[in-house]
């Protein structure tokens, strides 16, 4: 995937944003259904692995159509590309028994956007951007937008496994070595680092085969080679 022009437009509620992005788009990802609903409350999906920055601990219960109840099992953001741009879409409720993915018209309008009913049309407009998306009523009066989900991988490095990118960038230096390395300012961009609680599998086996070799040198494994 190669980005080109990139255009962000964050809004007021610091917990939801939709993001735009113009980008080339090389997955071959299948088209989903998407349903703009005007009578859901919120955005709602029945595939836990699209989503992002999932909070398993939220739950909710929600009444469809026929009275009957579904239980919310977590909510968190997900992709989806549509018209060359990809759209993040935020606060998207997960319920694993879901058959069909719901686009809530009330949490877009709350988002800025403008949608437009008109001629057996639906527009939705992004206030600065224009146009985002449009699809023609379909033959049993639904609205429906078909769209590939982007599934985002994981870019986010902690504490720990920052210490073990230097440490394997400086050949395995020790965590003593890199302290030294930030303290005399040796460096760019080398900041204070937090020691790891696991040992490196290589500098183990290395290790390793350095007190084998200091053995055969004593004897000790061999015996005395004289």
């Amino acid at each position: 995937m190669e980005e080109n022009d990139a255009n962000y437009a964050e809004f007021d509620d610091s917990e939801e944003m939709l993001l735009m992005a113009k980008q080339e788009f090389t997955n071959q990802a299948a088209d989903e259904v998407w349903f703009l609903d005007s009578g859901c409350n919120n955005h709602m999906v029945g595939t836990k692995e699209w989503l992002f920055d999932f909070d398993d601990s939220f739950r909710a219960s929600v009444k469809l159509g026929n009275d009957s109840k579904m239980q919310v099992m977590g909510k968190g953001n997900l992709k989806l590309f549509i018209g060359g741009m990809t759209h993040i879409i935020t606060n998207v409720h997960y319920l694993p028994r879901l058959g069909n993915n719901l686009l809530s018209i009330g949490q877009l309008q709350q988002k800025n956007l403008t949608i437009m009913f008109q001629k057996d049309m639906c527009k939705v407009f992004h206030e600065e951007r224009g146009l985002i998306m449009s699809t023609q009523m379909s033959a049993n009066k639904m609205y429906i937008i078909f769209a590939p989900v982007i599934i985002p991988k994981c870019l986010k490095v902690s504490s720990e496994s920052e210490t073990q990118l230097w440490h394997d960038r400086y050949g395995h230096l020790s965590y003593k070595g890199l302290n030294t390395l930030i303290k005399k300012e040796m460096v760019k961009d080398l900041h204070e680092l937090k020691k790891v609680s696991d040992i490196c599998s290589k500098c183990m086996v290395e290790s390793s085969i350095g007190n084998q070799f200091q053995k055969l040198q004593n004897g000790g494994l061999l015996g005395n080679l004289n």
